[in-house]
């Protein structure tokens, strides 16, 4: 687990975005997701890769953004993903190895 804040968000089509962020606490690592409460709706991302940059980190996560820039400023904590979040998302994460 880990927690951080969204520094900056690109949407990548309409299966990825890119969110580049502020490690809070602990370390983000591939196969986790973090959940976004936001004006009364949730947004699941699973993180796909993440690539340290310095004190940045810049992740790539499934499924799509709203919007480039959505998010940015909010602080964010992600967990494992269960198996009832493999479930559902098992199409989205088909042929990434390491999530399934």
């Amino acid at each position: 687990m880990a927690q951080f804040k969204i520094i900056e968000s690109r949407r990548l089509g309409l299966e990825e975005c890119e969110f580049d962020v502020s490690p809070e606490a602990g370390q983000v690592i591939s196969g986790e997701m973090f959940p976004i409460q936001e004006r009364g709706s949730l947004w699941e991302y699973v993180v796909v890769t993440a690539q340290h940059r310095g004190e940045h980190v810049t992740l790539l996560c499934r499924p799509w953004l709203p919007g480039d820039q959505a998010f940015v400023g909010l602080s964010v904590t992600t967990r494992k993903l269960t198996a009832v979040d493999r479930k559902r998302y098992r199409k989205l994460l088909d042929g990434i190895e390491n999530l399934m």
